[in-house]
This record gives C-alpha cells, sequence and structure tokens, in this order.
C-alpha cells in the first residue's frame, strides 16, 4: 500500500493532525509519501516517509497541474488530500489512476473565511459561499471523506458513502501530568492562534477582574499572532488594563518548551467567543490540556459539551462576558479540590479514550475500506 498526503498549507511535519495521519501509518503502509510546500529540513522521526517539495508562488492552475503530475508519477494506492481548493486534483487523478482520493476536511472553511479574514464584508460572504459550494459538489466525487467534528461529519456524511470522523486527539506519549501544588503560583494558559475571534481580548479583561479580586495569578497567551497588527491591540490592552507584570505574550511554542508550559499550567483557556466556526470545529487545544491534567475553561459550543461539561473536565461558559470568564477562574482558584478533580478526569479521559491510538487504527481500517472499493470499481 502506497499513500500519497498532499497539503499546500500545512508544514510537515507539524505535531498536529497532518502529522499524527502520517505517523499513523508507519509500518502498516509499504509506502508513505508527502507533496508539501518547500519547508527546512524535515524530524528525523519521519526520516522513512518521502517529501516531495514545489515552489510556493506557483498560480493555481499551474499548482493544480504540477501537483497532478508529480502526484501520478508517484503512482499511489491512496492520494489524501488536505485542502478543500486540492479538490481539483480529483478529476485528473480519476482520469489516469485507479488509486482510492480521500479528502480531509479539517474544519470548516467557509466559517473560517467569514471568522479570519481580513477582507471586507462583501468579500468574505462571497469567498466563503463559493468555497462552501466548490467544497460540497467535490465531496461526492471523492471516494472517501475525513470528518473532523460531530456538526461537520452529521451534516456532510450522506453526501459520500465512504466517511468517517477523525478528532484531533493526542499522542499523549508526549505529556507528562502537571503535579499540582497550592503553593505554587495560579498559571492561567492559552496555547493556540491568537486572534481576537477566539476571544483574546475578553480573556485580558477578565483577567484584569479576576487579578483585582483574588491579587494573584499569571495569564500566559502562546501561539502565532493574526493579523500581525493584532500584537499591537493586545499590548495596549495590557497596559490600558495595568497587567504588564502578569500577562505574558509568547511565540509559538513546540517541543519540550510547550510541553513545560502545559505541566506549569493551573487552567488551560479553549476558544471563548461561540461563534459560527468554533460551533462547527473542534478545538485540539482542549485535548493539549487535558493530557496534562489541566481544567479547561471554554465558550459554549457543542465540542466543549462534550468533551468538557458532559465528562466534568473543566468549566463550559453559558455566556461568555469577560466578567463570567472571570468568575469561572476565580471558582477554580478558589477551590483547588475539585480544580484537581477537573484535572483528573481529563486525563484519564485522554489515557483511556481521547487519544490518537484510537484514531490511529481507525484510519487504518478507513483506508482499507475505501481502497478496496476503489479496486473492484477499477476491474
Amino acid at each position: 500500500m502506497h499513500v500519497c498526503h498532499i497539503s499546500t498549507e500545512h508544514t510537515a511535519f507539524q505535531e498536529s493532525r497532518y502529522q499524527k495521519e502520517c505517523w499513523s501509518i508507519l509500518g502498516w503502509a509499504d509506502r508513505i509519501s508527502v507533496i508539501n510546500q518547500e519547508r527546512p529540513a524535515f524530524s528525523q522521526e519521519y526520516s522513512s516517509i518521502e517529501i516531495f517539495t514545489y515552489p510556493e508562488d506557483l498560480k493555481f492552475r499551474r499548482l493544480i497541474r504540477h501537483l497532478r503530475d508529480l502526484a501520478l508519477d508517484l503512482q499511489a494506492d491512496i492520494y489524501h488530500l488536505h485542502h478543500p481548493r486540492l479538490l481539483a486534483l480529483v478529476p485528473g487523478l480519476r482520469k489516469y489512476t485507479d488509486a482510492a482520493i480521500i479528502y480531509d476536511m479539517h474544519f470548516p472553511y467557509p466559517e473560517y473565511i467569514r471568522t479570519f479574514s481580513q477582507d471586507s464584508s462583501f468579500r468574505r460572504q462571497i469567498r466563503s459561499y463559493l468555497i462552501g459550494l466548490w467544497e460540497r459538489s467535490m465531496i461526492s466525487r471523492s471516494d472517501g471523506v475525513i470528518f473532523p467534528s460531530d456538526p461537520l461529519y452529521e451534516s456532510g456524511h450522506s453526501s459520500n458513502e465512504f466517511s468517517t470522523l477523525l478528532y484531533d486527539f493526542p499522542r499523549t506519549e508526549y505529556y507528562t501530568p502537571a503535579t499540582p501544588d497550592s503553593t505554587e503560583e495560579f498559571n492561567i494558559l492559552y496555547t493556540g492562534l491568537i486572534t481576537e475571534p477566539h476571544g483574546i481580548l475578553h480573556l485580558i479583561e477578565a483577567f484584569y477582574y479576576f487579578y483585582r479580586r483574588e491579587q494573584h495569578g499569571q495569564l500566559y497567551i502562546i501561539g502565532d499572532m493574526y493579523p500581525p497588527y493584532f500584537e499591537e491591540v493586545l499590548h495596549q490592552a495590557i497596559k490600558y488594563y495595568s497587567l504588564s507584570h502578569a500577562v505574558h505574550l509568547e511565540p509559538k511554542l513546540t517541543g519540550k518548551a510547550l510541553f513545560n508550559r502545559y505541566q506549569e499550567a493551573s487552567v488551560g483557556i479553549g476558544a471563548l467567543l461561540p461563534l459560527p466556526f468554533f460551533r462547527k470545529a473542534l478545538q485540539p487545544n482542549i485535548f493539549d490540556y487535558m493530557a496534562s491534567g489541566v481544567p479547561v475553561v471554554a465558550g459554549n459550543f457543542p465540542s466543549a459539551q462534550k468533551f468538557i461539561r458532559q465528562p466534568k473536565t473543566g468549566i463550559v461558559l453559558n455566556e461568555t462576558s469577560p466578567e463570567t470568564i472571570a468568575d469561572a477562574l476565580s471558582f477554580l482558584h478558589n477551590h483547588e479540590y475539585e480544580r484537581q478533580k477537573m484535572g483528573e478526569r481529563g486525563l484519564e479521559m485522554t489515557r483511556t479514550q481521547w487519544n490518537w491510538d484510537a484514531m490511529r487504527s481507525k484510519l487504518q481500517d478507513f483506508y482499507a475500506r475505501v481502497h478496496e472499493w476503489r479496486q473492484t470499481m477499477g476491474q
């Protein structure tokens, strides 16, 4: 079995869904290839995976032709596509090969555009509508589809006979559980994309109310800033609330430095604002916190209900305002036993159920089913 992953925007290999899918088939597939943008040297952990790169500045039509020709040269049994615009490869691959074509919907792209794009409102609406229309029309032409969340699976799986739900759970072997100590600083941690839609300004104001109340704690906000000018907005907010000594903006961390932050955290913050994107997507950072035994505070959307409120691994906010966020932080600060129990439940769930080992076997089974079906269709 030869599996070829094709991507346009994912770094091979960051510790993400894309990387974990490649890792999942090491030793299962006879050959694994990745076609990706030009990137620096990759981790030696994946030295057995073939990497093929292409220039980043290719226009769309030239890009698709280039990727199609490169993919066909590899003669894979399965092509795994990682972006809606790569669905443009389906007709060409279908014409010249009997390989199975799988589309991986990493998150709801139309809602992503409406939520995060810096275009005008009109352009955002047009772009999101067109990409949604394109994605829906091409899903039925793929051999299989991978959905990342329950809402997306429920709304889209009927469009393709071979559909599966693959949660972006963590590889728990990387995480060391936190060791709570009542004498330690109360550390509030947010990791992920740092944007206004994630509720970061709400979080800073909430921390101001919390700090004024408790006179204690540190807030760490770690990740890539988007858009870049948002960093100045945050610095102004921190200065306005006189929190420069207690709020820390840090660039994206990887490896041991990031896992140390999880281990030092008292509370982990997920996405806070119940916008359409977050209601449909699944935020993987909540599982990073849980895998480290850290309770989670998040906004009220389906994934938070399923993975936080129901198993009691943290607090889901019925309404998201700086005051309600501050109340949740104060509760966790002043109720150490409850905080530890929430963290222990999350740790237990990620160790026994919500981990990538379960997704690993599910992905392998899905590949096998789709490939077998495609082979029968080609006979």
